[in-house]
């Protein structure tokens, strides 16, 4: 690695330190809870540099599984992920440092423009499958593509984040592995437990590019059980008041990302060198016409399911040692 790379992503070599994370950093306030962790607010002491601390409480069941996160995130090398700055694997915990990102997730950010159209979506499209190109290049899937993972920066750059469902892949046909995402956006292979590849990552493309051009769920139902089915027997429309004004590649895109046997979906660099993003389309895009009102709805109906599903666990740490000591308050700055 370059020392342009070393200085912009870290050491090349990383490891989970077995120490109080407090020794080094000040850990503040809570900003987001999900299945497995927590997401607070963090200040390197030696730096001042503010950032952002996942604590992801595990059992033993699940601690081989925190700790993979961390190593997949320790090798990320790319503007539009996340790379883990430090690491630290006390009792019950395992806590992955990480620059704090200020940005809104891709549904906030689209629901916010007076008007939207394909060309917001193309932008939104390209970044994410940037993402995933050099994570499949890693032989890494990703599992967990969905809006509340992408986050566009004020910049107008855009992160992919959240590695928990993330898995190294071996085989070039697929392995089995042991995460599961949202239904709504998890490809049938996952659902079925069947063998899986970079190809359930391309599922979950489709998934996102029919909900940015529609403002609605391809799969949705208020029993799991009946989405799940959806999924596997791949049973969605397109219905002409919702994809009326889409341009045909971009509905074509979508249907081939949404078949059945993951070998006849598009790669991200497919998709990238395809039609539809094509600069000669640029104008076609922009005479779209998406409904962005209706992203605020569904944004938050998303945001509710999530909190749902969020861990109740405190986050009371416990070094190494097993000396316990407790976290900031939720309400510290």
């Amino acid at each position: 690695m370059s020392n342009l790379a070393a200085k912009k992503f870290g050491p090349q070599t990383m490891e989970l330190k077995k120490e109080s994370p407090e020794t080094s950093y000040q850990i503040k306030a809570e900003v987001a809870r999900g299945k497995y962790a927590v997401i607070k607010r963090c200040m390197d002491k030696k730096t001042k540099k503010n950032m952002m601390a996942k604590l992801i409480k595990y059992d033993s069941d699940t601690e081989k599984l925190a700790i993979q996160e961390f190593e997949i995130m320790k090798d990320l090398k790319n503007d539009k992920l996340l790379t883990a700055r430090d690491g630290f694997h006390v009792r019950k915990y395992v806590i992955i440092m990480m620059d704090g990102v200020e940005a809104k997730n891709v549904l906030e950010f689209l629901g916010e423009k007076p008007r939207a159209n394909e060309e917001d979506v193309a932008f939104v499209m390209r970044q994410t499958l940037d993402a995933l190109k050099y994570l499949h290049g890693l032989k890494i899937v990703h599992l967990d593509v969905r809006p509340a993972n992408i986050l566009v920066k004020k910049d107008y750059t855009l992160k992919l984040i959240d590695y928990g469902c993330a898995r190294r892949i071996v085989n070039d046909t697929g392995d089995l592995v042991d995460a599961i995402g949202v239904t709504e956006f998890s490809a049938p292979e996952l659902l079925n437990m069947d063998p899986v590849c970079w190809a359930a990552d391309m599922w979950s493309i489709g998934v996102l590019m029919y909900i940015m051009l529609s403002a609605t769920l391809p799969f949705t139902s208020e029993d799991e059980d009946e989405i799940t089915a959806a999924v596997t027997a791949v049973d969605y429309d397109m219905p002409a008041d919702k994809f009326g004004k889409a341009t045909d590649e971009a509905k074509n895109l979508v249907k081939k990302c949404l078949v059945r046997v993951p070998e006849k979906r598009p790669t991200a660099v497919q998709v990238l060198e395809g039609d539809w993003l094509s600069n000669n389309n640029s104008q076609r895009r922009k005479t779209t016409d998406i409904p962005s009102s209706k992203f605020k709805e569904l944004n938050q109906a998303l945001q509710d399911a999530d909190k749902e599903e969020a861990v109740v666990a405190s986050c009371t740490l416990r070094t190494f040692e097993e000396q316990e000591y407790e976290s900031p308050d939720e309400d510290e700055e």
